[in-house]
């Protein structure tokens, strides 16, 4: 039993770690609560605290098994060792496909990375980060290659729900999605996305955006996020209208139990207000401040918006929340923007300037 594996997986799940006898009984109280019951002098001597170590009995280690999610052991070991391959997978398809690229082979790429949908849909998930940001960050970048990847118009459509190239600093992912939205004319939340993606950028660009946006079903919280943040581009929300909607957002947010969607409505409406200055609205409100500092502690990573609520709180609050996230994941599909919110938060206006032109922001 890789007792290194199960170790680190219980770290992981309970969000800290244990390497002390008080670790070990907060351990204890949290399995107990879960009904799994493992003594933390038990725990202790399987995390190599007690002076006394001993191999951990199997009905111990299914008991960790089961507060894991899985059968038991062995269903533990079966699943560490599919992973382990699927890592080996993940890899070498990585160094195939950088080795492509780096012979300017685009197409082949490409044809590669479809490839290994059907056998490994999860390494072809995992690979079609690397593939767009190659595609979509060149100065330079020929229409040949996106022409090539649109060929395959289902898996692109899948790809680009997997990545949403929020900085997009020479419009190749705008683009791509204009040609996906005519090629998939039937699929209403492609035209959705692709129709607030676009406005959003025109108008961080200085352009008029000469579409009536009100027609459009936002049936999601993504669409309906994005939407909020396009108004408060057009300067249509007074401060009281800020206030009211903020009350708004917190009371949708109340009977939800998904994260996904508490950072995307908080992180937008954030984004939205530092953005047009208009993030001292909410300084005195006290219940969005709170919320703010909830999903910076949550234990999990969304850098994106992890980054907005923390330089929202910098300024608004002069909360100093750890940036300790920055160092633990690694995330490319909003990087200049972020960093340019970072240099905000940090008042470092000259860097600032820098992000912000390359983006091609007014």
């Amino acid at each position: 039993m890789d007792i290194y594996f199960i170790k680190s997986a219980l770290e992981k799940k309970v969000g800290f770690r244990v390497d002390t006898i008080s670790a070990c009984r907060k351990l204890e109280r949290i399995l107990k609560m879960e009904g799994t019951y493992v003594s933390y002098t038990t725990l202790s001597r399987i995390f190599g605290i007690a002076a006394f170590t001993s191999q951990a009995r199997e009905s111990t280690l299914n008991e960790l098994s089961r507060f894991l999610g899985f059968e038991d052991a062995a269903h533990l070991i079966t699943h560490h060792n599919d992973q382990n391959a699927l890592n080996q997978v993940k890899i070498a398809s990585r160094l195939e496909l950088e080795a492509l690229l780096l012979q300017q082979q685009g197409v082949q790429a490409i044809d590669y990375l479809m490839s290994l949908k059907t056998d490994y849909p999860s390494v072809f998930r995992y690979n079609s980060q690397f593939i767009c940001k190659y595609l979509f960050d060149k100065t330079d970048q020929s229409s040949y290659d996106i022409q090539h990847l649109l060929t395959y118009t289902e898996s692109t459509f899948e790809i680009l729900q997997h990545f949403v190239y929020e900085d997009d600093p020479h419009t190749h992912f705008s683009r791509t999605l204009a040609e996906l939205s005519k090629l998939k004319t039937q699929d209403h939340d492609l035209y959705v996305f692709y129709r607030l993606f676009n406005a959003r950028k025109k108008l961080l660009r200085g352009e008029l955006i000469e579409e009536d946006l009100a027609d459009l079903p936002l049936v999601h919280y993504h669409s309906e996020s994005r939407m909020d943040e396009i108004n408060l581009l057009l300067m249509r929300f007074s401060a009281t209208k800020i206030k009211d909607r903020t009350v708004e957002i917190l009371n949708e947010i109340s009977t939800s139990n998904d994260l996904d969607e508490q950072f995307a409505r908080i992180g937008r409406w954030c984004r939205g207000l530092l953005l047009t200055s208009n993030e001292n609205v909410l300084q005195n409100n006290f219940a969005w401040k709170l919320k703010c500092i909830e999903l910076i502690h949550a234990n999990v990573f969304n850098i994106e918006f992890q980054v907005i609520i923390s330089v929202f709180l910098m300024r608004v609050y002069h909360y100093e929340p750890s940036l300790e996230f920055m160092f633990k994941s690694t995330w490319e599909n909003a990087k200049i923007e972020s960093q340019m919110l970072l240099a905000l938060g940090f008042n470092k206006s000259g860097a600032f300037n820098t992000f912000k032109g390359f983006l091609g922001y007014k």
